[in-house]
């Protein structure tokens, strides 16, 4: 959306007072944002490479591998990063798990539990598993996904990817009755190869609400160019909110400029757009961790190094003057007639709000900035990611 297209939105309403209005729907949106959850079961057998995926998915250790024994919750294994709970659900059929009541026990078709389901497998199906997809799926109308693990020895015991992908997917159709079922090819140690990155962008897409979307967003690493996209897609939300919350507030002037801005809300803007990118050090951190590819920590922090030089004040100034520069340059050119038009009409309300249209632009061209130079990290990190994974 570009300046103008926002400043219409923003002043372009009917009736009642639009400063009141444009706040109010702005404070909703910040509320939901901050408030939105995400909730993901991962049903399967011990030992399929469930925790194995939700590190993959996390971009982060959280969950124990290998040969580690967990002492597991009656109520599944819950691991939470950035609002996004995956739940690692217990085995069905066991003594204190009945198949019967299982369902019921774990409240797993509770309205708002939980938001999708992931079957994880590293063999054939057992039964329990293609009852339980069946009652979420199909009877209880959950999005759904199907995982086959550690395909990377699949390939190497078929000698094939391609008749390995044909053999497990024929396989997973007829038991589970769907001839169109999408399965997900992992590979968790090698996270950019096979279908991990499509698992979740899909995952991302069955979510109906785009607050829930954003947040999931923000916790998953972007393992490909298209998940960038749309990371950044999220980030134009969070801009967007904040922008026009800080030019409302208008409580600081920005050095060298007449322009008041909510500093506070500018820097938690900035936080979480650099958060929603992966970008923050402790994120890169947990993901040179994983060792995903060639891509170490000091490539990925060199990479980041505008980015992080916003996240303190000093370093937020200097954009913020080059922000105000262009603010005022689109609003003279190209939006002084938009301006004019609604600043007129409304000045009576308007006051301070966005200062005709400077305050606002100047944290929303700061907000584009700072996407643009997430995106470019972030594509450069994305991209030795995938270096020596294909083949």
């Amino acid at each position: 959306m570009d300046f103008s297209a926002l400043l219409t939105k923003l002043f372009g309403r009917k009736g009642g007072n639009p400063v009141q209005t444009i706040l109010e729907e702005l404070h909703i949106l910040q509320q939901k944002l901050e408030s939105a959850a995400v909730r993901i079961g991962f049903i399967g057998e011990a030992g399929v490479g469930k925790s194995s995926l939700i590190n993959a998915m996390l971009g982060r250790a959280v969950a124990p591998v290998g040969s580690t024994t967990v002492a597991h919750n009656p109520e599944g294994e819950q691991y939470q990063h950035e609002g996004v709970t995956l739940v690692d659900l217990p085995g069905t059929g066991v003594p204190e798990r009945p198949f019967k009541s299982y369902v019921e026990d774990l409240k797993l078709l509770e309205p708002g539990r939980y938001d999708a389901f992931v079957l994880v497998s590293s063999h054939r199906l057992r039964e329990n598993e293609v009852t339980l997809y069946d009652v979420l799926h199909k009877k209880g109308g959950k999005p759904s996904f199907v995982v086959r693990s550690h395909f990377d020895a699949a390939v190497q015991s078929e000698g094939n990817e391609a008749e390995a992908r044909r053999k497990i997917e024929d396989a997973f159709r007829k038991h589970l009755g769907d001839p169109r079922l999408r399965v997900y090819m992992v590979s968790s140690p090698n996270p950019t190869r096979y279908d991990l990155p499509a698992l979740l962008h899909d995952l991302v897409s069955s979510l109906p609400d785009e607050h829930k979307r954003v947040r999931l967003l923000a916790a998953v690493p972007a393992y490909t160019r298209e998940l960038v996209q749309k990371k950044r897609e999220a980030a134009e939300t969070i801009v967007y909110v904040y922008a026009g919350l800080a030019a409302a507030n208008g409580l600081n002037p920005i050095p060298g400029t007449d322009i008041l801005l909510d500093m506070g809300l500018l820097q938690k803007m900035t936080r979480q757009v650099v958060g929603e990118f992966g970008l923050q050090r402790d994120q890169l951190e947990s993901l040179a961790k994983l060792k995903v590819g060639p891509a170490n920590l000091d490539f990925m922090l060199d990479a980041a190094r505008t980015v992080l030089a916003r996240m303190v004040e000093g370093g937020l100034v200097a954009f913020f003057k080059e922000a105000g520069s262009e603010a005022a340059k689109q609003v003279t050119q190209k939006t002084g007639k938009t301006v004019a038009r609604y600043g007129s009409k409304y000045a009576p309300h308007i006051g301070r709000l966005v200062s005709a249209g400077i305050g606002f632009g100047t944290a929303y061209y700061y907000g584009r900035f700072l996407l643009d130079d997430c995106d470019k990290a972030l594509s450069q990190i994305v991209n030795r990611l995938g270096e020596n994974m294909i083949g």
